[in-house]
């Protein structure tokens, strides 16, 4: 019985791990007619906090100019 607690124990550990990995972040940020695009990668990063880092859309407005950042996450 110890033995299968321990290999589920083990088993259960690794998966956790393996969850995490290298994502990149690619944000495009667009303001008048200037465009940027920044890549950043997260190293051992889970799903949910790399969605947390990396935004999805936003739009900034400043007086008559607007700018715009849209990331993409993979």
């Amino acid at each position: 019985m110890k033995k299968i607690t321990l290999i589920a124990a083990a088993f259960i550990a690794v998966s956790f791990a393996s969850c995490s990995k290298a994502k990149t972040c690619t944000c495009t940020y667009t303001s008048g007619n200037s465009t940027i695009t920044d890549v950043t990668t997260y190293d051992n990063i889970g799903s949910s906090s790399a969605n947390i880092a990396c935004p999805k859309t936003r739009t900034t407005t400043n007086g008559n100019s607007t700018s715009t950042e849209s990331c993409t996450l993979s």
